[in-house]
């Protein structure tokens, strides 16, 4: 694990905040912690894996890569580690509590949001400065991490700077979805209509197919296809299963399963099985 930190504490005057960046980290291998709480913002930037955190002992959060979760002061939070993961952390003091802005950010108890690694690319940036400490760093550092900054609160922030990010509201929208389907293999098959899916997003039907065509480029129909024969890819690789119980577990008639999982993989089921079948 490294650790970039600051030598003494950078303040910063930005949207009429004077602001203290009390610790700025980032951990290659982020680990378990247990709950607890700061007396400052603190800002959570995931570059890689999936973590769970857990807000004020019992809403839970996953976030994937390029998912940003800033946390009001005194919230209490612990960290679960799903699989290798990776990200920077950054304490943030904003003493200035007439502060309007700040007053919009006390509204919630976090803010919750996606980026396309553009914050990454800035932290990345501010992490090769640390590192070499060539002249002027610190204040190339200040002058990149206010962009950084900026970006973040007008994510949180209403009217021209866009709407409210609110913890009731707003989720990630492409782990609801994953989460959704990612069901399917653990056995979990009640509840699995674009009605079900729907509800979970607070949306109608209709648009559920909107999204996913724009972040999947698939319907719900094609999307539900796609997980079945996935999960019946698994079932061939790793079971002795027969490819009547592997079509009837994944829900298919023998005929569409073959048909449609040639298709998908250019050779029939049984021809997969006799090609990737572990022990065989």
């Amino acid at each position: 694990m490294r650790k970039f930190i600051y030598p003494k504490a950078m303040v910063l005057e930005i949207m009429n905040m004077r602001m203290t960046i009390n610790r700025l980290s980032y951990l290659e291998h982020k680990q378990n912690t247990e709950n607890h709480i700061h007396s400052y913002y603190e800002l959570h930037c995931i570059t890689g894996g999936h973590i769970e955190f857990k807000i004020d002992f019992n809403e839970k959060l996953s976030l994937g890569t390029n998912d940003w979760l800033l946390l009001r002061k005194n919230v209490f939070h612990e960290e679960t580690i799903q699989d290798d993961c990776s990200g920077f952390c950054i304490g943030i003091e904003i003493p200035d509590t007439s502060n309007s802005i700040l007053g919009t950010l006390e509204g919630s108890r976090y803010y919750l949001s996606h980026d396309d690694q553009e914050l990454y690319t800035i932290l990345k940036s501010i992490s090769n400065e640390m590192e070499q400490m060539a002249p002027g760093y610190d204040d190339y550092c200040r002058s990149i991490l206010t962009q950084f900054l900026i970006r973040v609160f007008r994510q949180c922030l209403p009217g021209q700077f866009g709407a409210v990010i609110c913890e009731q509201k707003y989720f990630n929208t492409r782990n609801v979805i994953d989460d959704f389907f990612n069901r399917y293999y653990r056995g979990i098959r009640d509840h699995f209509s674009v009605q079900d899916l729907a509800e979970k997003l607070y949306v109608t039907p209709r648009h559920v197919n909107r999204i996913l065509n724009e972040q999947y480029g698939l319907s719900f129909g094609k999307m539900m296809l796609q997980t079945k024969l996935r999960h019946a890819e698994y079932l061939l690789r790793n079971t002795s299963k027969s490819l009547q119980e592997i079509g009837a577990e994944c829900e298919m008639t023998e005929a569409y399963f073959f048909r449609s999982f040639k298709e998908q993989y250019k050779m029939t089921p049984r021809q997969y099985s006799k090609l990737y079948r572990k022990g065989d």
